[in-house]
């Protein structure tokens, strides 16, 4: 099986953080596999890019905002205003159990990285491992499920993007996605009262890209973007030979210095975010017909 999409996965993908009037703040994370999902820690994140070198900094193209935001005492005060705030507000609002509150309510105000309790505190992204609807030769389906376990800091627009590459039996075809049959639903955390909507999935190129830009908050500002649910639909083009495997790329985006996200798909393959947007987590796998399975790259 081709294995053209596999790629090194960036751990260390930052994004510029302006602080801002939203009640909620997030900075990007490293990547773990826990449980066949792809975990994205914020706090492992913030303390990496803390005790980095001028040359590691350099290497991994952080500017020097990025850098001032990161290495001073923002994320620490977040904390402390967050502690001043009732139980059921941290509750409903932002997520938090109160086994976490306990943790908050400890908190002194010191460097976060003397305190590794306060990763539980902090926000982190996941990217579940795909669920395969359907599996044949003509037609692949595909759920894909992201979700934030507390309200992430800095609330812009978001992109999921997706990238696909078909691999057929006797001959050449194309893979389109079918956008009416598609769907990314996002529910939104209103103080525990979730409200879904509908985001519109946009076919950028037509047999390989597509994405989904949608909002960290609702139109009153209140509510937060905690989960999205994907359920995408890739149907073969006339005069294309059976298909055997349909590889994919999956990446999140979270901007916070563009009114939109800044994605792009290069011609040699794959997805790519701009300056403005954080590459805050992805997925590579492939599914094949004839087991029907989602596998990872």
């Amino acid at each position: 099986m081709k294995r053209n999409l596999k790629y090194v996965l960036s751990l260390l993908c930052a994004f510029a953080l302006i602080i801002t009037a939203s009640p909620c703040f997030a900075i990007t994370a490293l990547a773990a596999e826990k449980d066949d999902n792809l975990v994205f820690s914020e706090y492992e994140y913030i303390t990496s890019v803390r005790e980095m070198s001028d040359d590691e900094i350099d290497a991994a193209a952080l500017t020097v905002s990025e850098v001032q935001m990161l290495r001073s005492n923002a994320i620490e005060d977040e904390l402390l205003a967050r502690k001043e705030l009732p139980d059921s507000e941290l509750v409903s609002r932002y997520g938090y159990t109160y086994d976490e509150i306990l943790i908050l309510r400890g908190y002194n105000g010191g460097r976060i990285e003397e305190h590794p309790e306060l990763a539980a505190i902090t926000g982190t992204l996941t990217i579940s491992k795909p669920t395969v609807l359907s599996a044949t030769s003509s037609r692949i389906g595909v759920k894909v499920v992201w979700s934030w376990d507390h309200c992430p800091v800095v609330n812009a627009n978001d992109v999921f993007a997706m990238y696909w590459d078909p691999t057929f039996g006797s001959k050449d075809g194309k893979m389109r996605i079918n956008a009416a049959d598609s769907s990314h639903t996002v529910r939104y955390n209103l103080y525990n009262t979730y409200v879904d909507f509908s985001r519109e999935i946009t076919q950028v190129s037509p047999n390989s890209a597509a994405k989904s830009v949608f909002s960290m908050q609702d139109q009153s500002g209140e509510a937060w973007a905690e989960t999205g649910t994907l359920k995408l639909y890739f149907d073969a083009t006339a005069g294309s030979a059976a298909l055997t495997e349909l590889d994919f790329i999956f990446a999140y985006g979270h901007a916070v210095l563009s009114v939109s996200p800044s994605v792009s798909f290069p011609a040699s393959g794959g997805i790519s975010f701009g300056v403005s947007t954080d590459d805050a987590g992805r997925r590579s796998g492939y599914i094949t017909v004839a087991s029907g399975k989602w596998y990872d790259n």
